[in-house]
């Protein structure tokens, strides 16, 4: 039998119906393997309050509670599960918790047949976590407001002005999170490089989510973006499969089909290859499998690039540059610097307003397009 434990704690909390009453609340504990049982814990306690325990229960045996109480004196008990999950019961004179770590990983809360069942209940709890493991993950992506002429590389125009923050810019914008928050590189990453490649374009945020329902986010890792379209993200995630996307600061991000193996050690994801399944339709332009460059809007939700109307990616164009001379711009490091090389403008060669009108196709200006991202 493998000894991993599991921690389950178990706080119970009653209080009376009647101030007269005396509450007699009796819990017995028992550890069974294999159908045999074990006896544990036994305790009787009068009066209110919370009762904590705490148990070690080895991988693979089961783990039952049994909770007895004078229904008429109790008005509730609340039960805490191991992963913070809450149930409440009210007026069940017992209830029996069964714990099973190897299967469905389920809790069953149901009434002791001595006293009148008035609410059972069953929720599902994750099975116990296997030990994480590093998996290094290779990624080939390209921004498409940076692509260069060839459309094989990218510009690093930004890096080139000193405009890079050290810091990465996602926190600051309102972009969601889990983790990664305040991520800050050494102003040396930012030098030139002795493989021109490798020098950076700007940051991106790699995502790992959930393998079974991609909404749920696990894990945002801010990371660095080279010219030739290379990043490279650490992660410690238990053994499994797990939907992989990109997002940027003025892009529409991307994210895979499938999911993707997690099993240690080095793997690698080529999001500009047309073999790699994407979710949603047209998620990356199919001219030049970079992101879609335009999102200078970037609270919209959903995340999406549009020319005219309520909320339009034009606008922050205008107002960025002051909102009343549109042949004025700006240097510096802004969303609105839609093809990012440092400079925001609104009209004349290399403007950003162009780039919106490009990615919605160039001829009807009503055309939005959406983030294919869940």
């Amino acid at each position: 039998m493998n000894w991993k434990t599991l921690l389950l704690l178990v706080c119970v909390s009653f209080s009376a119906r009647r101030v007269s009453a005396k509450c007699l609340v009796h819990i017995d504990v028992a550890v069974s393997h294999s159908g045999i049982v074990n006896f544990v814990y036994s305790d009787v306690s009068e009066g209110h309050g919370w009762l904590p325990y705490h148990y070690h229960v080895p991988f693979g045996d089961t783990l039952t509670v049994t909770i007895y109480y004078d229904p008429l004196c109790s008005e509730q008990f609340t039960c805490h599960t191991l992963n913070g999950d809450t149930i409440s019961i009210e007026n069940v004179g017992s209830s029996i918790f069964h714990l099973f770590e190897i299967g469905d990983h389920r809790i069953t809360v149901a009434s002791d047949p001595a006293y009148p069942a008035t609410t059972d209940c069953t929720f599902t709890i994750a099975a116990p976590d296997a030990d994480p493991i590093t998996t290094s993950l290779g990624l080939r992506v390209f921004l498409g407001g940076a692509l260069d002429t060839t459309g094989s590389a990218m510009r690093d125009d930004l890096r080139r002005a000193g405009l890079l923050p050290v810091i990465e810019p996602f926190t600051a914008i309102g972009f969601e999170m889990v983790g990664g928050v305040g991520t800050a590189f050494p102003a040396g990453a930012f030098d030139d490089q002795s493989f021109a490649g490798s020098n950076i374009v700007d940051w991106i945020l790699v995502d790992i989510r959930d393998g079974n329902d991609p909404a749920i986010l696990l894990m945002t890792i801010p990371c660095l973006l080279s010219v030739g379209g290379s990043a490279h993200v650490g992660t410690s995630l238990a053994p499994g499969d797990y939907y992989v996307s990109v997002r940027h600061r003025n892009h529409l991000g991307v994210m895979t089909a499938n999911p993707v193996p997690f099993i240690g050690g080095n793997a690698f994801l080529d999001l500009a290859s047309d073999s790699t399944p994407l979710f949603g339709a047209n998620a990356l332009d199919p001219g030049t499998h970079a992101l879609w460059p335009g999102n200078a809007h970037v609270t919209s939700n959903p995340q999406r690039i549009k020319y005219i109307g309520a909320n339009d990616d034009r606008d922050p164009i205008l107002q960025r540059i002051g909102g009343t001379v549109p042949t004025a711009s700006i240097v510096g490091y802004y969303n609105e610097d839609l093809n990012m090389d440092g400079i925001v403008k609104y009209v004349g060669a290399n403007n950003d307003r162009d780039v919106v009108l490009q990615t919605i196709g160039g001829s009807i200006p009503t055309t939005v397009r959406v983030e294919q991202l869940p």
